[in-house]
This record gives structure tokens, C-alpha cells and sequence, in this order.
């Protein structure tokens, strides 16, 4: 009944409602990279998790370096295929991943991961609820858009 989505969804049929935007950092376990200066270039050199994303609309490391202006080199070893397993890689120490603020929230609170250093990247697109049109959604459909809605703004 509702399909929550990064980006465009490809069906007509649906409407598409702007869930939330969210912006890029880079995330890495507590204490793990503690001693480096956090800089963009000494960034790039550590161990990232790349995230091998079917969906080309997904920001890479690549494209997140460049948005803040750094064209250098950047290291390639760790490639997963699903975003869970990037992030428990980076929980258990495997280096440092992109990480959706809005998504990450509850890892940060937990401290089970922190941000590396103070950089960020608004995401290009958003997330999205994609649905019947509103008059066509049966009521329990509609309250959970709504209640979707209201508690990720």
C-alpha cells in the first residue's frame, strides 16, 4: 500500500509525497579514529566502507568527496553490498561509512557510532512515501502515511 523510497519511484500510478531530506556524514565507532585531526585528505585515506548501491541515485564516497571539494585519492578495500552491513561493519571497527543523519539518529544516541570530523553533504534527493492518490487508501493506509509523516519531520 505505501512504498518508502530514496528518490524517484518509476509508476504513475503513485503519488509521491516528500518524506524528509537528509544530509551525508561520515560515521565510524567510538574511540576508533580518535587520534587523527579529522581532516578531508587524512579522511580519505582511512579504511572506507563503500556501499555498492543498485540505486545510482545513492551518494558514494566519490561523489561525497567531491561535493566538499576534494579530488584526491581515496581508498577503495571495503566494498559491501546493503547498507546494513555497512553500518554494522563500521560498529564493529571496519572503518568509517556514509551515513544518513535522519536514518543514523538512533545509532548516534546510542553511541554505538559518532560523526568523523564535521563534514556533511545534503543528499541530492529525498526520501519519499509513494501511494494511491489519498481518496483511493483505505483509512488504516492513510493513518499510517500520517503517522509516517509526522514522525520523521
Amino acid at each position: 500500500d505505501l512504498i518508502v523510497k530514496y528518490g524517484d519511484y518509476d509508476d504513475p500510478q503513485r503519488v509521491s509525497t516528500p518524506l524528509f531530506k537528509d544530509v551525508l556524514i561520515p560515521l565510524c565507532a567510538p574511540d576508533r579514529f580518535e587520534e587523527l585531526s579529522n581532516g578531508l585528505e587524512e579522511l580519505a585515506q582511512l579504511p572506507l566502507i563503500h556501499l555498492n548501491a543498485d540505486n545510482a541515485s545513492w551518494t558514494n564516497w566519490k561523489t561525497w568527496f567531491s561535493d566538499l571539494g576534494y579530488d584526491g585519492p581515496i581508498a577503495r578495500e571495503r566494498q559491501v553490498n546493503t547498507y546494513t552491513v555497512a553500518l554494522q561493519a563500521a560498529q564493529a571497527g571496519a572503518g568509517v561509512v556514509l551515513g544518513w543523519k535522519t536514518l543514523v539518529d538512533p545509532l548516534l544516541a546510542q553511541g554505538v557510532l559518532v560523526t568523523f570530523g564535521p563534514f556533511q553533504v545534503e543528499a541530492p534527493a529525498s526520501f519519499n512515501i509513494y501511494s494511491d492518490p489519498d481518496a483511493q487508501m483505505s483509512e488504516d493506509v492513510r493513518r499510517l502515511k500520517s503517522f509516517l509523516m509526522q514522525s520523521l519531520r
